[in-house]
């Protein structure tokens, strides 16, 4: 007889399960040993202390345990319906060059912000899994098969504009 825990985990694509269990391994291990400080992203690390791995790592850190949540609650949602769409394989490379490309312009604009306002812009840091999740929020607006999605159950927004204005909203 199995539990309900074991059929939520048997209905979980691949995909979605193996980026949920790997940010909370990542939480659980630099909350016990630290070294949440080593992962985060910054211009500064990436292009003057050439830590091009923060790229990478910044994306599957998260500051607190809501944080974390959010995030993989968030996730979870916007990601299964994606992966059931276009399956396994197209999702986790998709994922990957979401984390690439969202470092990149991250540390691409705070660069130039510190160009132009001032060095202290270089050392602004961040982590998370938002830029990947605001990706495919953006990807699931554009394949969806509806006219209007509704934020947070309140207002209906042309899906075209959905990731636009949930970005505002949460902001």
């Amino acid at each position: 007889m199995s539990t309900r825990l074991q059929d939520t985990f048997k209905s979980v694509p691949p995909c979605t399960l193996f980026f949920v269990i790997l940010c909370i391994l990542i939480f659980i291990i630099q909350f016990f040993f630290g070294g949440i400080e080593e992962c985060v992203i910054s211009s500064y690390y990436v292009i003057d202390r050439f830590q091009v791995y923060r790229i990478i790592t910044s994306t599957f850190t998260h500051l607190s345990i809501l944080h974390l949540a959010f995030n993989l609650l968030s996730f979870y949602n916007i990601n299964t319906y994606l992966e059931r769409k276009y399956g396994s394989i197209f999702m986790f490379y998709a994922i990957l060059l979401f984390t690439l490309v969202n470092g990149l312009l991250y540390v691409g604009i705070y660069q130039l912000l510190g160009v132009l306002f001032g060095s202290s812009f270089h050392y602004v840091s961040a982590a998370g899994f938002s830029g990947v999740i605001f990706s495919l929020l953006t990807l699931e607006s554009y394949v969806i098969e509806v006219d209007t999605l509704p934020i947070f159950g309140l207002i209906n927004v042309p899906r075209k504009w959905f990731a636009v204005v949930y970005l505002i909203l949460m902001s």
